[in-house]
């Protein structure tokens, strides 16, 4: 039987190839590689554990070219770029990135109950592996999710392959053992010499930090646990004190509020919602509405629920906005207490606001959104 923790590559992997080139700028010597597979891993493991979609990014979206000097990349390069790059960094600064490099090869079996042992108390681990004879490059590094007791195989996200799971098992080929690395449903067989756990990651560990702090992260021990950047988010949302609903100010029109005129935004804080994200971990299919400038749940449809300027909201012109959820690790940078009505399939923050469908909305089936603040 498959033990499996609730990481899913289709879901919380990124949905791009490890294509990164990477130039080194600073002089000599002269450097380029190629991948940023550790960094990718770490980078989509710490939007998983702060409860945070992937960005949706697909490899015609991205910048794979990357100039670098020490430590850092140059200017112009996209966020979500120079965060996978640090992250990349940050792996390589634990002491076990010396066994790409050492003679000796780990035993298979000594490692793969190191990292069964990690997943039955609930922890990842990034695992490194070493490249066989006449194969280029310094490693490869791939995040351990699961493992199958009876075929002695580990479930890992390799980036190398976006959006499929991914298994490594020992064989012996002729007269030589190798670490196969091959999709689950076939399609891929690659071969490496050795593999050793580079890494753990504990889910529940986070920190505040928006930027790579080397010294301070090795002082608490943060597995490099650094709040991703937002990707497609969209500006220009506000809070009305009137209604209590989330609605878009920037369309030069105050919409239509269930109080009554239009939506206000005196008193309420700034927020930005994420907009198109093709697979989340949050939920999709939010919609505004163009007569009311509020936000709802469209399920799929674009005609739905009440809406204050009459008849139901129509998100026709909208995109697919994404909600997140509360866990521990976002409460830091969001606001909770966010509720969706099942009547008028609006979105707001109090309970005891006034409802387009008649009376006060009501939330016994909602769960407690999170709203991202600007």
């Amino acid at each position: 039987m498959t033990i499996r923790l609730s990481f899913r590559p289709d879901i919380h992997g990124f949905h791009f190839h490890n294509n990164f080139h990477n130039h080194f700028t600073g002089g000599f010597p002269a450097i380029d590689t190629d991948g940023l597979c550790g960094g990718m891993v770490l980078a989509a493991f710490n939007y998983f554990r702060y409860g945070l979609p992937i960005p949706p990014l697909v490899d015609a979206e991205m910048d794979f070219a990357v100039s670098f000097e020490i430590l850092r990349t140059q200017p112009g390069t996209m966020p979500l770029v120079e965060y996978i790059f640090q992250s990349q960094v940050g792996t390589f600064t634990n002491v076990s990135s010396l066994s790409f490099l050492g003679p000796a090869d780990p035993v298979f079996h000594d490692e793969f109950q190191k990292a069964r042992n990690r997943i039955d108390t609930g922890q990842y681990s990034i695992l490194g592996l070493k490249m066989r004879p006449g194969r280029t490059g310094y490693g490869h590094q791939v995040l351990c999710y699961g493992y199958d007791p009876d075929a002695q195989g580990l479930l890992v996200y390799d980036p190398n392959f976006p959006d499929e799971e991914m298994t490594l098992t020992a064989q012996r080929v002729d007269a030589n053992n190798f670490i196969i690395l091959h999709g689950v449903h076939g399609g891929h067989d690659d071969r490496y010499r050795a593999m050793f756990e580079q890494q753990e990651l504990l889910p529940d560990r986070i920190s505040d930090r928006v930027t790579y702090d080397w010294p301070d992260n090795v002082f608490r021990n943060l597995n490099y646990a650094v709040r991703p950047p937002r990707v497609n988010a969209q500006e220009g949302w506000r809070w009305c004190r009137r209604c209590e609903g989330m609605w878009h100010v920037l369309n030069h029109t105050a919409g239509a509020c269930p109080a009554g005129g239009g939506h206000v935004q005196d008193g309420s804080g700034a927020y930005s919602l994420l907009l198109n994200y093709r697979q989340s971990s949050g939920q999709n299919n939010w919609c505004w509405c163009h007569k009311c400038q509020g936000l709802f749940f469209g399920n799929g449809r674009v005609v739905n629920g009440t809406c204050p300027a009459g008849g139901q909201h129509d998100g026709s012109a909208s995109g697919n906005y994404t909600m997140i959820f509360e866990t521990a690790a976002n409460r830091t940078f969001t606001q909770s207490d966010w509720r969706w009505c099942n009547k008028c399939q609006g979105m707001h923050f109090s309970r005891n606001a006034v409802c387009p469908a008649g009376g006060l909305h009501e939330v016994q089936d909602s769960g407690n959104y999170m709203m991202l603040l600007s």
